[in-house]
């Protein structure tokens, strides 16, 4: 969308782009790496150049996909050897590890609402709930 006119207001069409990364000359702006860039734009006129430079912050503002087990009902003698992260999945569009934060649990018999939280890096985090029943 960069646009420049020469002295006389009539449009340059020659306008040159690159793109830097700390400093360094790169070929394109990668939308999946978290940085920032620099697009610089010239355009060279009757033997006048002129820069202007644009700032580019690619930010992760997606939250972990998580994944839970669906609720369950247990027996008292079964809760005591429960482990509430079996079948918790979580993965991130960062690559990073990630860890599952659980809330809520415990092996006193009585029906329990489990909550287990996903964050990455950049806070971006999830939250989902999961009950766990006990029966007789």
């Amino acid at each position: 969308g960069a646009k420049a006119k020469d002295r006389n207001g009539n449009v340059l069409n020659d306008i040159n782009v690159t793109y830097q990364e700390n400093g360094t000359e790169i070929p394109h702006v990668d939308t999946s790496k978290f940085t920032t860039y620099t697009a610089i734009y010239s355009v060279t006129n009757d033997g006048y150049t002129s820069h202007i430079t644009r700032t580019i912050i690619v930010r992760d503002t997606t939250a972990p996909d998580l994944v839970i087990p669906d609720n369950i009902d247990l027996t008292a003698s079964q809760l005591i050897n429960f482990d509430v992260m079996e079948g918790v999945s979580v993965t991130d569009n960062s690559g990073e590890t990630i860890n599952v934060t659980t809330s809520g649990f415990d092996t006193t018999p009585s029906d329990k609402i489990v909550e287990y939280t996903a964050c990455d890096s950049r806070n971006n985090c999830v939250t989902k709930r999961r009950l766990i029943k006990i029966v007789e």
